[in-house]
């Protein structure tokens, strides 16, 4: 009977619950009096909980350590994958410059379809703010030679990486900071 409503407790708490009943019996399991007959020690028990508390606590401080690294890392990833996009925007945009007199397009949406099939299939989206952040920040010069775009807003934060960065410049190339 005291298995039963312990079993039934533990099935309220749901998938932790279930976790916990199965080390529970794994403990129970093997759990013998003196004369040989199975029995539900209460040392078993807090052995068994015991150890689900330990094995959970341990996952719990893994995580807690290894989280930081792994937004770290999925952070790098956007801002390579940003400054990628940027180089690929920069190629569309000497292409078009090297078929239209060295002059660059009024708007970066001019680089997408046309009568060559277009430069770029769209305007790429930043990862890390999952939309265009390109197109609004993308700045001509008056004679048409020069250009300059960004990743605009402070998507990069966790990089360390300021507003309206990486950003690219017809001149210099990529700029990151």
């Amino acid at each position: 009977m005291g298995k039963l409503i312990l079993g039934l407790f533990l099935g309220l708490l749901g998938p932790f619950g279930w976790i916990i009943a199965y080390f529970l019996h794994k403990s129970f399991k093997n759990s013998y009096d003196l004369d040989g007959a199975k029995s539900l020690k209460l040392g078993t028990l807090i052995t068994g909980i015991g150890s689900t508390v330990l094995t959970l606590a341990c996952v719990a401080i893994f995580f807690l350590l290894v989280g930081p690294q792994i937004n770290q890392a999925r952070g790098q990833g956007h801002l390579t994958a940003c400054k990628s996009n940027q180089k690929n925007i920069a190629l569309a945009l000497e292409m078009w410059a090297a078929d239209h007199k060295g002059k660059y397009p009024k708007q970066l949406s001019d680089l997408i379809g046309g009568e060559n099939g277009g430069y770029l299939k769209q305007i790429p989206t930043c990862p890390a703010a999952e939309k265009d952040t390109y197109s609004a920040s993308y700045k001509r010069s008056a004679d048409g030679k020069k250009f300059d775009i960004c990743c605009s807003g402070h998507n990069h934060a966790v990089m360390d990486v300021p507003a309206d960065k990486p950003a690219f410049n017809s001149d210099m190339g990529i700029i990151e900071k």
